[in-house]
């Protein structure tokens, strides 16, 4: 919701920086009261104090989905068998040396 306060009061022209910015300044309380003053007097926000700073509220960061931890176990089971494959190829390599020595000698 803090965006869509950001994005109407920019789009308003009361406001000119980032939302980055915005939420900087929007984590103190002297600045949240001073946005409500603006919107309320401007007539884009009608309600109480409390209503605007319980809408209103700094975005909590985004939690990693569990898409995005399968997508991590995805990738290391892919090494772990690209690394399976690769020592069972020396392994085989290895061992065919051994046979064609033996040939040799035969």
């Amino acid at each position: 919701m803090l965006k869509k306060l950001y994005d109407t009061i920019k789009g308003e022209g009361y406001y000119t920086k980032s939302y980055e910015e915005f939420q900087d300044q929007y984590k103190d309380d002297k600045y949240i009261q001073k946005v409500f003053d603006t919107v309320s007097e401007e007539g884009l926000y009608t309600n109480s104090f409390e209503e605007f700073k319980s809408k209103y509220t700094i975005d909590p960061p985004k939690k990693k989905t569990n898409q995005s931890l399968l997508g991590g176990k995805k990738i290391l089971r892919n090494l772990l068998q690209n690394r399976i494959r690769e020592k069972m190829v020396l392994r085989t390599h290895h061992q065919m040396k051994k046979i064609y020595s033996l040939l040799e000698k035969l």
